[in-house]
């Protein structure tokens, strides 16, 4: 069986040198799922009204194990130690189910039973919180995502994307069971100066992009995408003590947002639907041209 591990938001995969090996691994790992349906509650009626999205609600991670001493090995109590300093450090982590299947969490509870700490065994109770709902599948264990990069795209053009255009590579692909959306943007200045982004999943509306979701960015003056720029948009990002959805920033300073998100359509983000496997997307700059490179996972509910 894969040993389950704990591994930091920018680990380099399953095989990091610091992610948190579960020795053995926890006996039960319980992840809550809630779905977002809701039926309105309106008195004096028979037939109620009911919200109705496909999507659901993360809560937590519910684990229960025991750590044994291991010849040549940590102790019992080291590997007790050694997890709870990683659930309770900042930032947000990976929770690796198989050597290519993770989940983000953030650290939540540890509850050791101290009955047995004097027996061969270390018992303990743990959850993690779950920002999202999905299980997302990298290509080889790796971390390593599937990609779409785009031609490069003319200033104030809507583009339709998707494996058959012209100088693209990839195609918008999800062989899972679940939306997959997509977690980080990155978009690429060619010439010019870009004031304005606009991505949408699906196929565009005449001279606009089009889609369930849509995302719109403006930046101007120090925040425009200038030449040799590079704009990133991700879904979960960790910063100053906080994680952030769809925090957006310039080249390597994530300190600072550059920019604005100033209209956002639709549930969480921009997603490939489930067991897909050329979806069209559409985006327009505005200000300038550039190649816009897209960064998303197989993604399922459950694993």
């Amino acid at each position: 069986m894969t040993t389950f591990k704990l591994a930091d938001f920018d680990s380099a995969g399953y095989d990091d040198a610091n992610n948190f090996s579960f020795d053995p691994n926890p006996n039960i790992v319980q992840p809550q799922i809630m779905t977002t349906k809701k039926i309105i509650d309106v008195p004096y009626r028979s037939v109620l009204p009911v919200i109705d999205f496909g999507t659901g609600q993360a809560i937590q991670l519910f684990l229960q194990g025991e750590f044994y001493d291991t010849s040549g090995g940590d102790d019992r109590f080291t590997k007790a130690q050694k997890l709870t300093g990683k659930l309770l450090e900042s930032g947000l982590k990976k929770f690796y189910i198989t050597n290519r299947t993770w989940t983000f969490v953030f650290g939540g509870l540890f509850r050791p039973s101290h009955l047995n700490t004097q027996k061969s065994t270390f018992s303990y109770q743990a959850s993690l919180f779950m920002p999202m709902p999905f299980w997302w599948t990298d290509t080889d264990g790796s971390g390593s995502s599937r990609t779409y990069i785009s031609p490069t795209l003319s200033n104030g053009v809507a583009t339709d994307l998707n494996s058959s255009t012209s100088g693209a590579t990839g195609a918008f692909t999800n062989n899972g069971y679940a939306p997959s959306i997509v977690f980080h943007i990155a978009v690429e200045n060619v010439s010019g100066t870009i004031t304005k982004v606009e991505i949408g999943d699906k196929e565009k509306d005449g001279t606009s992009v089009d889609g369930d979701n849509i995302i719109v960015w403006e930046g101007t003056g120090t925040d425009s995408i200038g030449s040799g720029e590079t704009l990133h948009l991700y879904l979960l990002y960790p910063i100053t003590h906080s994680i952030k959805k769809w925090y957006y920033f310039k080249g390597t300073d994530d300190d600072v947002a550059s920019g604005n998100i100033t209209s956002f359509t639709g549930v969480d983000g921009v997603r490939i639907k489930s067991n897909t496997t050329n979806q069209t997307f559409s985006a327009k700059l505005t200000g300038g041209t550039g190649k816009i490179t897209f960064y998303f996972y197989d993604s399922n509910w459950v694993r």
